[in-house]
């Protein structure tokens, strides 16, 4: 563990890594987790550099479930790159834009009419507000950091550090409740997960992503893989925690305030557009919705659909799940903008506010990232649009919402959707490589926490 977190504090930097092509940070995410499930006082001490460059290069050897004549989902192109998609792209996120998108996510929620979701519950799932728990996740990220993958809340300069902004009790609670495991709990959790099909055991569930340090015999704790401490700062460390502490009558209502939370969220970034307006869904036909948000250009109108859904663990590994998690998720968004595309062609009296005079596109938007959802290969678990629709991320939505307020028109996002090449690509990589002004919500975030 000692020598896997010292090697990836050391290459902790996209450049640094991929200069490497050999120590990855999926690899030794991999490797850890696997010295954790099979390892015990026998093996032979001490890890060399040497030793770590090895087991990489076994890792990074390893087949993938991929046939030329597929028999199943598992073995498609698609799935494929969903897998290798899932388990290499978190590492090249930004991180500060993941930390933001939490407090920014749930700034409006007193104004909004969930069913279950307050800042109450939030409390009672974290155990503190989420602004606390950003501060308090921080500083186990960068505190592991400086440490060599290792942090005890105890520690007096830790303690020190934090007692103008934070609780070293509060501190504690959020390490110990959130962020701890044990080695006899994770290997309950590796083998809850385990895959019939062995092809894709290197891909399973890694129980250091939810719970990334673990206590060593010796009583230390470490995270043998630093990239998963700022990982859980995401919203989706909200949402899964949420889920365990709620009974199963309550976590569909959760889910649902998630997804009107999420909404809400994307049309507070379509505000921020100039030289457009934004108008939110129409009720039509006796209780039914059109998409979630209009953005009317004058050469364009944007029909966007927000999706809070995620795949499960068995998709997000490119299993035969993920046909029906596709077709679940974003085959509602797909629907739903063919179906508002189908009334304002009709010129149904309900839309009577949205020109029909110009062309339009439609953008699903998706809290959780769905790595290649625009590549041909997973066009067929997917109705055919007919319209041009992209798939977009928040954090690729966020950067679209950037690139169209310093243009002040929406000719980046045209440029990708009327390319039949980089309408294919994931939407933050096809957009017009441009600077960008910062995003002003995620910016406002950051300037509520308590840092320099």
């Amino acid at each position: 563990m000692v020598a896997l977190a010292a090697t990836s504090l050391r290459l902790f930097e996209r450049d640094a890594w991929t200069a490497d092509r050999v120590r990855l940070p999926w690899a030794i995410a991999a490797a850890a987790k696997a010295s954790l499930v099979a390892g015990n006082e026998h093996r032979r001490p001490g890890v060399s550099e040497k030793d770590v460059a090895a087991i990489c290069r076994a890792y990074n050897a390893l087949n993938s479930a991929l046939t030329p004549d597929p028999a199943t989902t598992t073995e498609t192109l698609g799935a494929f790159l969903v897998r290798t998609s899932f388990e290499q792209f978190p590492y090249q996120q930004s991180y500060f834009e993941e930390i933001c998108r939490l407090s920014a996510l749930f700034e409006n929620i007193d104004q909004l009419e969930t069913k279950l979701l307050d800042h109450a519950l939030i409390e009672h799932i974290l155990g503190c507000t989420i602004e606390d728990w950003t501060v308090g996740g921080f500083i186990l990220a960068t505190s592991t950091q400086a440490n060599t993958g290792f942090f005890d809340p105890e520690w007096p300069a830790v303690q020190e550090a934090i007692d103008p902004y934070f609780s070293a009790e509060k501190l504690r609670a959020i390490f110990e409740t959130h962020f701890l495991t044990d080695i006899r709990r994770l290997r309950c959790e590796a083998a809850a997960a385990q895959q019939a099909d062995d092809r894709l055991r290197h891909h399973e569930f890694n129980p250091l992503t939810s719970r990334p340090f673990v206590t060593l015999p010796d009583g230390r704790f470490i995270a043998p893989q630093p990239h998963f401490v700022f990982q859980k700062l995401a919203p989706s460390a909200l949402y899964y925690a949420g889920l365990a502490s709620l009974g199963a009558a309550d976590a569909g209502r959760f889910s649902e305030d998630f997804g009107l939370i999420f909404e809400d969220y994307v049309g507070r970034q379509l505000a921020l557009i100039p030289n457009a307006s934004v108008l939110p869904e129409i009720g039509y036909d006796d209780g039914k919705l059109s998409v979630d948000w209009f953005v009317i250009f004058d050469e364009l109108v944007v029909l966007v659909e927000a999706k809070a859904t995620r795949l499960t663990a068995l998709a997000r590994i490119g299993a035969d799940q993920l046909a029906q998690d596709v077709k679940r998720c974003l085959g509602k968004a797909f629907d739903q903008i063919a179906a508002t595309n189908d009334l304002l062609s009709a010129r149904h009296p309900a839309f009577s506010q949205i020109p029909a005079d110009r062309p339009r596109i439609g953008v699903a938007v998706t809290l959780e990232p769905y790595w290649a959802a625009n590549s041909p290969f997973l066009a067929e678990f997917l109705p055919e649009p007919p319209i041009p629709t992209t798939v977009a991320s928040a954090r690729a939505f966020e950067h679209l919402v950037n690139a169209l307020r310093t243009i002040g028109g929406p000719n980046p996002l045209l440029t990708v959707l009327e390319d039949p090449d980089r309408r294919t690509w994931n939407l933050e990589n096809a957009l017009p490589d441009a600077p960008t002004e910062r995003n002003p919500l995620l910016d406002a975030a950051w300037k509520r926490l308590p840092f320099p």
